[in-house]
């Protein structure tokens, strides 16, 4: 991992890029359903709330600065610890990925494809996805250098042209269902930033380790305003109710929106876009699946293993045989494993890393004065 270097703008798509893609997806559905018309409230709260989080990483991260989440978990315990988190995360982000993965085939079957298999529409997304990774991770993170502003443009254009159609009393109750749903179950929409995984990963990609501060918050600044964007879109125009039970709902809203005789099908632009959002999302995620299982088996050449890790994602995919599966994967096991893992188990190791260390540096000082 070390021999690659991003600067700072190209890390803060890397860290974009998930979220982006749960916006386009699920993201706001998500929390509409869990909160109902307090959903702005709540993407503020939880913005907030990762704002909390992303600068507790980055003040743990003050003391390794060359390293990532794998080389503190091996200076903390050894190199068990490394593997064993190394071989987690890659299940997390295999298990993320299959489940955007699958959604997105889903609604391309559903709006333009219903008498094709979804086998090889699956093919159809992951082929480009290995072919872009079998060029290198910097031809990857490139293209996503490209894909990431036309991503936000897109949001910020769907928000203008649909500004007519919002009808604002869709916000109330402002505390939609409760306060409890909206701040104390609702903080678990917290998993939404999936990003946040990345920040673990990316120190020691960066040309310049000091802009870790600048990457973490205007990433997180970037994600938020797409999310409240997002979900200020859905919120206004639909009814929360049809929210709720549809299994694309920004679609729904964005078929609702036209700009007369100049462009009609704004629907087809946006599926162009969130086809490209899919490709650099998997893109990338196979890229740091493939950086980590090589960082903890010492493989020199990971681009044999390109077409392996693509297989067992197209595998992954295919195991939900139904819409309810697909949504229990999204909703419940991978916000619960992002809690655990990503916020729970790698902050404890930052921070008990930072104890030890500074209970080594402390016993340093002491010899060398004694």
């Amino acid at each position: 991992m070390n021999k690659i270097r991003i600067g700072a703008i190209e890390a803060v798509c890397i860290i974009c890029i998930i979220t982006l893609s749960n916006i386009l997806l699920a993201g706001p559905q998500i929390i509409l359903r869990s909160t109902g018309s307090s959903a702005l409230l709540n993407t503020f709260f939880i913005s907030l709330l990762a704002f909390i989080v992303f600068y507790i990483i980055y003040l743990l991260f003050k003391n390794f600065k060359n390293s990532d989440i794998l080389d503190i978990s091996s200076f903390l315990a050894g190199n068990w610890l490394k593997v064993l988190l190394g071989i987690s995360i890659i299940l997390f982000l295999l298990l993320y990925a299959s489940t955007n993965y699958r959604d997105m085939a889903e609604n391309l079957k559903i709006i333009y494809f219903q008498n094709i298999n979804i086998t090889y529409i699956l093919l159809l997304i992951i082929i480009p996805v290995a072919i872009v990774n079998c060029f290198g991770f910097n031809t990857v993170i490139k293209c996503n250098l490209i894909i990431l502003p036309l991503i936000l443009l897109t949001i910020l254009i769907i928000f203008i042209l649909g500004m007519p159609k919002f009808v604002l009393q869709n916000i109330f109750p402002i505390l939609g269902n409760g306060i409890k749903s909206t701040f104390l179950t609702g903080s678990q929409n917290i998993s939404v930033f999936g990003g946040l995984i990345y920040l673990f990963l990316i120190m020691p990609l960066l040309k310049r380790k000091d802009d870790f501060k600048k990457v973490s918050f205007t990433s997180l600044a970037v994600s938020s305003i797409a999310l409240t964007l997002s979900t200020a879109c859905l919120l206004f125009i639909l009814p929360v109710s049809i929210i709720t039970k549809e299994s694309i709902p920004f679609y729904i809203a964005i078929k609702q929106i036209s700009l007369g005789n100049f462009i009609e099908r704004v629907d087809i632009l946006f599926l162009f876009i969130w086809l490209l959002t899919i490709f650099s999302n998997l893109s990338i995620l196979i890229s740091f699946i493939l950086l980590i299982f090589k960082k903890i088996t010492n493989i020199e050449d990971t681009k044999p293993l390109i077409l392996t890790f693509c297989s067992i994602l197209l595998g992954i995919a295919l195991i939900y045989k139904n819409e309810n599966q697909l949504t229990l994967a999204k909703v419940t096991i991978y916000k619960n494993i992002f809690l655990i893992l990503v916020l729970g188990v790698n902050i404890s190791i930052l921070v008990l890393a930072n104890i030890k260390k500074k209970i080594k540096d402390k016993n340093k000082t002491i010899a060398e004065v004694n």
